[in-house]
C-alpha cells in the first residue's frame, strides 16, 4: 500500500490528479482528510469524484452509491459526501 498527502481546492483538480496516478498503475483503495491510499494494478481505469447530497459512510448515500453502481461505476470509498468510483469511462 502506498500513502500520498495532498489537499485540493477542488474536485476536478483532485479528480485528475486521481485519473493521472490511475494511469501509472496506482489505484485509490482509501482516503481521509489530506492522506490518500494507494494500491498498485495493472489497470488504469479512471477515477470519478461525485459530490452526494448527504455523508457516505452512515448508509445516506447508499442509494446514490447503488444507482451509480447500476452504470457500470465501481464504488471505491467515500469521505464526507465525496464518493470515489472506478470505470471503463468516467462517470459524468
Amino acid at each position: 500500500m502506498h500513502e500520498l498527502s495532498m489537499v485540493f481546492a477542488n474536485y476536478k483538480q483532485e479528480e485528475k490528479w486521481l485519473c493521472s496516478l490511475a494511469k501509472k498503475g496506482l489505484i485509490l483503495a482509501d482516503r481521509t482528510f489530506g492522506r490518500y491510499c494507494f494500491v498498485e494494478s495493472d489497470g488504469s481505469e479512471p477515477v470519478s469524484v461525485v459530490k452526494f447530497k448527504n455523508p457516505t459512510g452512515n448508509g445516506e448515500s447508499d442509494e446514490e452509491i447503488k444507482k451509480i453502481e447500476s452504470l457500470g461505476q465501481t464504488y471505491i470509498c467515500g469521505y464526507r459526501c465525496w464518493g470515489y468510483f472506478r470505470g471503463k469511462t468516467k462517470y459524468a
